[in-house]
């Protein structure tokens, strides 16, 4: 087995073992689950990172550092907004952050044109963002990101800064946002499965 070949076998496995670890402890977004598994099926293919999206309350420092404990109400569904209101009421430090971001993946690949095949798969469903981010022999990585986002800063230093009717208006503009950023993800999962 050439270099090339072996490094992204044992890239691919690695990644296969955190994805089977992840899924143990209920830490993979339910809904990327079988497109997940289609891509390790395909023995060209992996992925290193996926999510569907979601809306969430990101708690910043005045530096805006992004850290694992920064993540301070999320969901991959679209919740009831009692819930979210609630979660802006909890006691919390620095500055909050109401969210909602779309979906995100990584794929890796064998090669240049492997990569070029999944990046014309997302140009020719509506996908605008999407680049090879790593390029080795025999490890090419290609991030995919949907386009549809809401961000906007919802309590500062303690202080709530939007009324209750403001920030239903951003949750409703949010959740419309996160099912048409669901559609072309959709849209996306099938042109890939065609292509490969």
């Amino acid at each position: 087995m050439d270099t090339g070949k072996a490094r992204f076998q044992m890239v691919r496995q690695r990644h296969l073992g955190l994805f089977e670890k992840a899924r143990k402890l209920g830490r993979v977004d339910g809904r990327m689950v079988p497109f997940i598994e289609w891509a390790f099926s395909k023995k060209e293919l992996f992925t290193t990172s996926t999510c569907s999206g979601r809306i969430l309350f990101l708690q910043l420092d005045d530096k805006e550092t992004k850290k694992p404990e920064s993540f301070f109400a999320k969901w991959h569904e679209i919740p009831k907004f009692s819930e979210v209101w609630e979660a802006l009421n909890e006691k919390s430090s620095g500055n909050l952050w109401f969210k909602q971001e779309p979906f995100v993946i990584v794929l890796g690949t064998t090669s240049l044109e492997n990569s070029k095949k999944i990046m014309s798969a997302c140009r020719n469903n509506g996908v605008k963002k999407c680049g090879i981010m790593a390029a080795e022999d025999g490890k090419f990585l290609v991030e995919i990101m949907g386009s549809d986002y809401v961000s906007l800063l919802a309590k500062e230093k303690g202080k709530i800064l939007l009324s209750k009717e403001e920030l239903e208006k951003q949750f409703e503009v949010a959740c419309g946002k996160l099912e048409r950023s669901w559609k072309m993800l959709e849209k996306l999962e099938k042109a890939l499965k065609k292509e490969f």
